[in-house]
């Protein structure tokens, strides 16, 4: 069970010349249209001390006030710093990056409370998944970790519980549509050799749950 305790902190400006509320917020928060419209859906906009659903037209002199809220719930914890890469501990029930517009809790919000410095992710996990995320303290070292991993040169490694059970070790070679990280589909074609997934069976409890290791990408044996 998740204990998450909700804060809200309310902001406001005053609108100066006539325009519609998406026009305003996008203007005044740095947010782009989805975000803003994020927002607005999840009840945190007011407009003259209204509660506003929807876009609206809004007059010179309006007070606009938008609630901001933050989830305490999962904590990261930083493992160490190893040269210019930095290391997180991602509880589950956790964003690893900030959505812009909602106010769900990320790692990424957590990471100024934790370094000094600005990291720059390098890996994800899924909301529901624990575990590691790779950071690292600049632009040019992003890009030369990219680099070697279209190469093939970085090797991620994962521990799975899995319903069931897995007779022997298997690849997964399907091909990922992420559609910019929106949602992902499995297609048929094959993907790259690079993306290749190895799954190998560790044990079986008793109750047929089963831990899995999971290798991207294979190792150079196959």
């Amino acid at each position: 069970m998740l204990l998450i305790t909700v804060l809200f902190m309310r902001f406001r400006f005053v609108v100066e010349k006539e325009n519609w509320l998406y026009a305003v917020l996008k203007m005044e928060l740095g947010l782009g249209l989805r975000a803003v419209k994020r927002l607005v859906a999840q009840k945190g906009v007011f407009v003259n001390g209204l509660l506003v659903c929807k876009n609206i037209c809004l007059r010179h002199g309006s007070i606009v006030e938008y609630q901001k809220q933050e989830e305490q719930g999962p904590q990261v914890r930083l493992l160490g710093q190893f040269g210019q890469y930095v290391a997180f501990s991602k509880p589950r029930g956790l964003h690893t990056v900030h959505l812009h517009g909602g106010r769900a809790a990320s790692l990424e919000d957590q990471i100024p409370k934790l370094f000094e410095k600005p990291v720059c992710l390098l890996t994800r996990l899924d909301f529901a998944t624990s575990g590691i995320v790779l950071g690292c303290l600049s632009k040019e070292v992003a890009a030369q970790f990219r680099m070697v991993e279209q190469e093939g040169g970085v090797c991620k490694k994962y521990l799975a519980l899995v319903c069931g059970e897995l007779k022997a070790r298997f690849w997964q070679h399907n091909a990922l549509r992420t559609n910019g990280g929106k949602q992902s589909r499995v297609l048929a074609e094959d993907a790259s050799r690079l993306r290749w997934t190895e799954f190998v069976p560790l044990v079986v409890l008793n109750e047929k749950p089963s831990w899995l290791k999971a290798s991207i990408p294979c190792p150079v044996t196959l």
